[in-house]
């Protein structure tokens, strides 16, 4: 018959029921230590090992407070020996249950506190404790708290081999925390159970919490993991109070236990699946609710339909990180990140996925639409070293920048005459001639200007009479608004970008900053104008190294002829079918209008406080925790990808540029068409990254 027990004897009565188990134990409990759950098994323990019993263990995780108490680590470790665990957000019963044929039924946790002790009669109890033994005579009574137990199983949830967590606290629709049973990373993306349809969230941040370690307002608890008793440490303010210090010192690395510790995350909400879509969430999860790992479906419906494969998600090998091709051509892409982070690996990446989608047959075996060339400004050549395994076809082009003294430049006529100083009426006598030439239908070449302003005559040492002697002596320095020319680097032929493709113009060897800018401004203005004029058929793409160097915030006058025509692709390039991919290792030298007309970015590492703080005024998805705690963290190849071009921000872990071209796998979904997905290489980038001149 069933008998009374109190918390002086409910560990003696629980531990001689459980030695006659034969099949089953099932054990539920709000608070659990690791103690008393070894202490109540030690006598069945290599039975469970050894699979002869089936053991259930159900607990409560509903906050922080169950686990102050509760020992994951050792419910743990039973579950590896093949226990079967769950949580209940609203347990509170107490009881263990034996083949369905007796077991206790008691106010105690699986506590120390409530009883579970080696030698109970020697405690002073905080609390009282009561309960009653059920005998196999009370067959009634213990099918009565079999079902219930059959209930509370039903009602809890289970922690699987996807599951990685168990939501506690109090939740809301933007954040929630979770008690992790599993190892996870920061930035790793999980799925919380939610009333209306899934959660999916991001691991914020990870903090370690070990209740046998003290804090500085609560002591640590008096007994460790493994059930024997020890002096309990007081909290920190009072351990390292006094002179001795160092006894302190010792206190706290030795005596406390590391298998109390546990992990507890907070994860930021980012969209909830309602019928097969990713909408904005509008009810939070719940206390107890299972948190698993997502699918590589999951990621890529977050990611959207895109064509080009840049990398790996971060923490999730299995997902490829993709970026749609047409918002990359018509809306503009900005590529950043310090020497060293991997910034120009990235780009050769992009640029080598996007030549092999533009290459790839579609669907319906047709070239794919676009008519697309690619232009690559190579600042060091670091392009054009690599091109052929970019793209095979690759061309390089050269332009081919006039010496000549151009009559209707002063600055120009300054220079080639050694000139103190500018002479702007010089320049306005020689237009007005050259117009009233141009007027009379008359020759207007430089002999001819030059000769009707002899008629006029100059001053003997004037600039005017200067410019006429230095004509004499060699009239081939002289030209009126010389243009340059764009070559085939290899066959010396004029390069007019008709065939679509790959081109790169090197300017390793220019060193003069005007002429590099003359030289970007030429080729640019000579895109844009092309496209311009075709009426959609000259799709292009200007992908400038270094963006800095040609568009920056300061320091504008040597490099006018660059800026002007990189602002004015910016602005207008979508209209005309030109697009734009910058890229620079101080987005703060960057020119502030040029870098807020680029609505997709790939952000690698940056320390720079002003680079962060460019980064923080002109990208959307960039918030106070990624730009102060994640980009300059960021490991060498990982890069944060946002924009139009990403539905969601991923970090994306780019491969190593170099081997196998990559290889055409089919579309995800039929949205995309006639587009077909591009993948490539696989392998985490590592220091080889780092470049000379990155």
């Amino acid at each position: 018959m069933a008998r009374f027990i109190s918390q002086d004897s409910v560990a003696a009565a629980a531990t001689e029921i459980v030695k006659t188990a034969e099949s089953a134990v099932d054990i539920t409990g709000a608070w659990i230590t690791g103690s008393a759950l070894r202490l109540l098994l030690q006598s069945i323990r290599s039975k469970i090992e050894a699979g002869q019993l089936n053991l259930r263990i159900i607990c409560r995780l509903h906050g922080l407070t169950d686990l102050d108490i509760t020992d994951l680590g050792a419910i743990k470790e039973f579950e590896q020996f093949g226990a079967q665990v769950r949580f209940s957000r609203r347990l509170h019963a107490k009881m263990v249950l034996v083949d369905h044929k007796h077991g206790v039924v008691s106010s105690s946790n699986l506590t120390s506190a409530a009883g579970y002790v080696h030698q109970p009669e020697s405690q002073n109890w905080t609390n009282f404790e009561a309960g009653v033994v059920l005998e196999p005579a009370d067959q009634d009574l213990v099918a009565d708290a079999a079902a219930l137990f059959e209930r509370i199983w039903d009602d809890s949830v289970p922690i699987d081999a996807q599951a990685v967590g168990v939501v506690i606290g109090e939740p809301i629709t933007t954040q929630f925390d979770v008690i992790m049973v599993r190892p996870v990373k920061r930035s790793q993306y999980v799925v919380a159970e939610c009333e209306g349809g899934p959660l999916l969230g991001k691991i914020d941040e990870i903090k370690t919490i070990n209740v046998s370690f003290p804090t500085l307002e609560r002591p640590a608890a008096s007994q460790n993991s493994t059930g024997y008793n020890r002096e309990p440490l007081p909290d920190l303010r009072s351990l390292f109070t006094g002179e001795s210090k160092e006894q302190g010192f010792l206190k706290l690395t030795t005596f406390f236990d590391p298998a109390a510790a546990f992990n507890v995350a907070t994860v930021r909400v980012l969209k909830q699946r309602v019928s097969d879509q990713l909408k904005m969430a509008l009810v939070p999860t719940a206390p107890g609710g299972i948190v698993q790992q997502p699918t590589d479906d999951w990621l890529l419906s977050l990611q959207g339909e895109g064509e080009l494969e840049i990398g790996r998600a971060l923490n999730h090998e299995s997902v490829p990180v993709h970026l749609k091709a047409d918002e990359i051509l018509r809306r503009h892409c900005a590529v950043y990140g310090m020497t060293g982070a991997g910034k120009s690996n990235g780009l050769k990446v992009l640029l080598r996925s996007l030549v092999s989608w533009l290459k790839h047959p579609s669907a319906d075996g047709q070239a794919q639409p676009g008519n697309l060339r690619v232009i690559v400004i190579d600042t060091h050549g670091e392009y054009a070293s690599s091109s052929k395994q970019i793209d095979p076809d690759a061309r390089l082009v050269n332009v081919l920048v006039p010496e000549a003294i151009d009559l209707l430049d002063d600055v120009s006529i300054k220079e080639g005459l050694n000139l103190a100083r500018a002479d702007p009426t010089l320049k306005e006598k020689i237009w007005a001639v050259k117009e009233r030439l141009e007027e009379d239908g008359s020759t207007a070449d430089c002999a001819a200007v030059i000769d009707e302003l002899k008629q006029v005559g100059a001053t003997r040492g004037s600039t005017l009479d200067r410019l006429f002697r230095a004509f004499d002596r060699d009239p081939q320095k002289f030209a009126l608004a010389p243009q340059p020319e764009i070559t085939d680097a290899s066959s010396g032929r004029a390069e007019d970008f008709e065939e679509p493709g790959l081109y790169i113009l090197n300017l390793n060897k220019v060193h003069d900053i005007t002429v590099r800018s003359e030289s970007v401004g030429h080729v640019i203005d000579h895109v844009f104008e092309r496209a311009k004029d075709s009426e959609g058929t000259f799709n292009s793409l200007i992908v400038i190294d270094e963006a800095q160097n040609f568009a920056p915030e300061s320091g504008l006058d040597p490099v006018r002829s660059s800026l002007d025509a990189i602002l004015r692709v910016a602005r207008e390039g979508r209209k005309f079918g030109v697009g734009l991919i910058i890229s620079s290792q101080r987005p703060a030298n960057v020119n502030t209008g040029l870098r807020s007309q680029c609505n997709t970015h790939l952000i690698f590492r940056l320390v720079n406080a002003n680079d962060l703080g460019a980064i923080a005024d002109t990208v959307e998805a960039a918030d106070r925790s990624l730009v102060s705690a994640m980009l300059p963290q960021l490991d060498i190849g990982t890069c944060f990808a946002c924009g139009t071009a990403i539905e969601s921000p991923f970090f994306a872990v780019v491969p190593l540029f170099g081997g196998a071209a990559p290889v055409a796998i089919e579309p995800q979904s039929d949205l995309l068409g006639a587009f077909r997905s591009v993948s490539i290489d696989r392998g985490p980038l590592d220091k080889s990254d780092r470049i000379s001149a990155d």
